[in-house]
C-alpha cells in the first residue's frame, strides 16, 4: 500500500509539472509541530504553482521523535487561494496524507527487540498563507488536521525559493 501512494504521488507531480510547462515551481523547507507526534519536525515540500489560483504541493515531514520511533508523513496537497494583497496570499487547501509511525520495543522476558509499525492514511484540510517578497526567499505558515484514525492538527512555518 505504502508502495503504491508513494508511486501515484511521484506520477501526479511529474505529469503536473510536465503537462504545465508555464507553471511555476518552488522548493520550500521548514519545521513543523504536530499534536499527536508530540515532536518538531523537519519539512521539505515543493509548491507547483498551476495559475493565479491553484497550485498543488508534495510534502515530506520527519518528526524528530524519540530515538526508538520514526514517524514520518506524506502529503499531497491542493491549494486554493482565494485572499491576496500585494504582501501575502491566503489559501485553502485540503489534500491526502500517509502517516507512519513505528517503535522498538525490548520483550520483557527474552530481551529482543521487536519493531512495529502502523500507517494510516487521511485527508488534509487547513489554511496557509504565502508571505511575498522582493528577492527569492519568500516565508510561508500553514495550518492543517488531518483526519485519520490520529486525528493530528499540524503547524508549519518555512521558507520557498
Amino acid at each position: 500500500m505504502k508502495k503504491t501512494l508513494i508511486t501515484l504521488i511521484a506520477i501526479l507531480f511529474i505529469c503536473g509539472v510536465s503537462h504545465r510547462t508555464e507553471a511555476q515551481v518552488r522548493f520550500g523547507a521548514g519545521i513543523a509541530h504536530g499534536n499527536e507526534a508530540e515532536a518538531i519536525g523537519l519539512l521539505g515540500n515543493v509548491l507547483v504553482e498551476l495559475n493565479g489560483d491553484l497550485a498543488f504541493q508534495p510534502s515530506l515531514i520527519l518528526y524528530l521523535a524519540d530515538n526508538s520511533v520514526t514517524y514520518w508523513e506524506l502529503n499531497l496537497d491542493g491549494h486554493y487561494y482565494f485572499a491576496g494583497t500585494s504582501s501575502l496570499n491566503a489559501y485553502a487547501l485540503a489534500g491526502i496524507n500517509f502517516t507512519h509511525i513505528g517503535a522498538d520495543f525490548i520483550t520483557p522476558f527474552t530481551g529482543e527487540v521487536v519493531r512495529v509499525v502502523d500507517e494510516f492514511i487521511g485527508l488534509n484540510l487547513g489554511v496557509g498563507v504565502n508571505f511575498l517578497t522582493q528577492g527569492n526567499i519568500s516565508p510561508f505558515a500553514e495550518l492543517k488536521y488531518t483526519i485519520n484514525e490520529l486525528g493530528q492538527l499540524v503547524g508549519s512555518i518555512g521558507v520557498r525559493f
